[in-house]
C-alpha cells in the first residue's frame, strides 16, 4: 500500500499544480461577487450646536464606531478599506421621543468597485441629552510641602479669585470646590507665581472630566505672604473671691503658650497674651469651673493669627478646692521665747499644745509641727502666771484656727550679793552710756 502511494509522486504533484492553475484561471475569468465586512469605522457627529444652543449637552451611548457590509468582486476584495467609508449622525435628525438618530453611511472612495449600497450593522444610535450647567466657584488654596521651621503661611492673594465651570449638570454637581496648589517647600519669605486650576470632590480628590467640563480660567496668579511664628505665653487674669471655706488653687489649661504668626516687627514687642475674659471670675465658687476662651479675641493686632491650631477656642478650668482642718500636737520645747528678761525664767505648764490648722488636704499631709514656727512674746509679761498667747511664722497657704489653752509662769531669778552687785554695775554702765549717746545726738541736732 505504501509503495502505491509513493509511486509516481512527481506526477501527482504536477497534477495538483495544474489543478490549482486551472482554478485560478477560472476565478480570474469569472471574478465572482463576495461580501466584505468593514469594521471600526469612526462615527462622526454633525450639527451638535443644535443641542448646545438649546443649553443641552449630549453623550452617544455604546460604541463610537460602526461596521458595514459591501458586495465586491473577488479580485477587488482587498482593495476595500475602512477609509473608503464615512459614518455619521446628524443631530438635526434627533428624535426627542426615543432619543435616537439614524446612522448614515457615505462612500468616499472606490465606489466603482462596490456592487450596490453598503449596509450598516447599526441603524440608529441612542443619544443621551442633559442640561448644561454653569457655576461659579471661589478658588481655594491647597498648600503642599512644608515651610522652614518658625514660619507660617499668611494671606494669599489670587487673580482671579472666582472662576466659572461649565459642563453637564450631573458632572458639575459632583464638583465640591475649585482650587490651586501652592508648593511651600522650604519657603521663608513672600513669593508669587501661577498655578493650574483643578476641580475637587467633597473628599478633596481631583476630578477629571476630560473636555466635557471646562473652567473659564486655566491658570490663576497668586501672591503668597509668609509670616514668622513666635510662642507667646498665656497669662490669665482671674477676678473675684471663692466661697468661704474654699480656695482657688490655679488654672488648668492644655496650653501654657501658643504659636502666633505675624510680621516680625509686630511679634518683636510681644512675649505673652493677656487673657481678661469675664468668665474668669471666682465669685462664690465651691468647685471647679470650666470656661471656653476664644484666643482670637486677645490677639493685640489684626495682623496676628494663631498658627498650627485646629481651633482658636481652648478650654480652661478654674480649680477650686475645699479647705480642711487638721490637729497637730506641738511640743512646748519647740516653742520659741521672744523678748525674755535675763533676770527672769519662763515656764509653760503644758508639755504639748494642740494646734488646729486649716489648709488644703494635700498641703496639710506634708506639714510637720516644727514648720509651724510657734513662739511666745513675753516682753510685756511681769512676774507671775499669765494666759499663754501663741504666734506663728507660717506660710500664707495655712491658717491657724485654734490652739489648746496653756499658762506661762514668769519668775524672777534669785542672785547672790556679788552677782547682784555685778548686775547693778552693768546696768549703771549701760544707763550712763545711753545718756551719753543721747546728749551727743542732741548736740549734733542743735549744730
Amino acid at each position: 500500500m505504501k509503495e502505491r502511494l509513493t509511486n509516481n509522486l512527481f506526477i501527482k504533484l504536477i497534477s495538483v499544480c495544474i489543478a490549482l492553475l486551472i482554478w485560478i484561471m477560472v476565478v480570474n475569468l469569472s471574478n465572482p461577487l463576495k461580501t466584505k465586512s468593514v469594521t471600526d469605522i469612526p462615527l462622526e457627529v454633525l450639527n451638535d450646536e443644535v443641542l448646545t444652543d438649546a443649553g443641552l449637552t449630549y453623550e452617544i451611548e455604546g460604541k463610537k464606531t460602526v461596521s458595514v457590509s459591501v458586495i465586491v468582486r473577488t479580485l477587488d476584495f482587498n482593495k476595500i478599506q475602512k477609509s473608503d467609508f464615512r459614518a455619521y449622525v446628524d443631530l438635526k435628525d434627533l428624535w426627542s421621543v426615543t432619543g435616537t438618530v439614524p446612522v448614515r453611511i457615505e462612500v468616499v472612495s472606490n465606489k466603482n468597485l462596490m456592487e450596490g449600497t453598503p449596509i450598516s450593522n447599526t441603524d440608529v444610535v441612542h443619544v443621551v441629552t442633559e442640561p448644561i450647567q454653569e457655576k461659579a466657584f471661589t478658588v481655594r488654596v491647597n498648600s503642599v510641602g512644608a515651610l522652614s521651621d518658625g514660619y507660617a503661611m499668611g494671606t494669599t492673594t489670587l487673580s482671579p479669585n472666582v472662576v466659572k465651570v461649565k459642563g453637564p449638570e450631573s458632572m458639575v454637581g459632583m464638583i465640591s470646590s475649585v482650587g490651586i496648589e501652592i508648593n511651600l517647600d522650604g519657603k521663608e519669605s513672600d513669593f508669587s507665581g501661577t498655578a493650574r486650576t483643578a476641580m475637587y470632590d467633597a473628599n478633596g480628590h481631583e476630578l477629571d472630566f476630560g473636555s466635557k467640563v471646562t473652567i473659564d480660567t486655566e491658570e490663576v496668579e497668586f501672591e503668597q505672604v509668609i509670616l514668622r511664628i513666635k510662642e507667646l505665653a498665656l497669662n490669665f487674669e482671674v477676678t473675684g473671691e471663692v466661697a468661704d471655706g474654699y480656695r482657688f488653687t490655679g488654672i488648668s489649661s492644655p496650653y501654657k503658650s501658643v504659636p502666633v504668626a505675624g510680621f516680625k516687627s509686630v511679634l518683636a514687642e510681644l512675649t505673652s497674651l493677656h487673657i481678661t475674659d469675664a468668665e474668669l471670675n471666682l465669685d462664690g465658687l465651691t468647685g471647679d469651673k470650666k470656661v471656653s476662651i476664644d484666643l482670637n479675641k486677645f490677639l493685640p493686632s489684626a495682623s496676628l493669627s494663631l498658627a498650627g491650631m485646629e481651633s482658636s477656642v481652648i478650654s480652661v478650668t478654674l480649680n477650686v478646692e475645699k479647705l480642711v482642718s487638721q490637729d497637730f500636737m506641738l511640743d512646748s520645747s519647740n516653742i520659741s521665747i521672744v523678748g525674755e528678761d535675763s533676770n527672769c525664767t519662763y515656764e509653760i505648764d503644758e508639755e504639748q499644745i494642740e494646734v488646729t490648722v486649716q489648709g488644703l488636704k494635700e498641703d496639710l499631709a506634708k506639714l510637720e509641727p516644727e514648720q509651724l514656727q510657734a513662739f511666745i512674746d513675753v516682753s510685756e509679761l511681769t512676774e507671775g502666771s499669765h494666759q499663754g498667747s501663741l504666734e506663728f511664722h507660717l506660710e500664707d497657704s495655712f491658717m491657724i484656727q485654734s490652739y489648746s489653752p496653756f499658762m506661762v509662769t514668769v519668775k524672777a531669778k534669785y542672785l547672790s550679793p556679788g552677782q547682784a552687785q555685778t548686775v547693778s554695775d552693768t546696768e549703771a554702765e549701760e544707763t550712763s552710756q545711753a545718756e551719753s549717746e543721747g546728749e551727743t545726738r542732741e548736740s549734733e541736732t542743735e549744730s
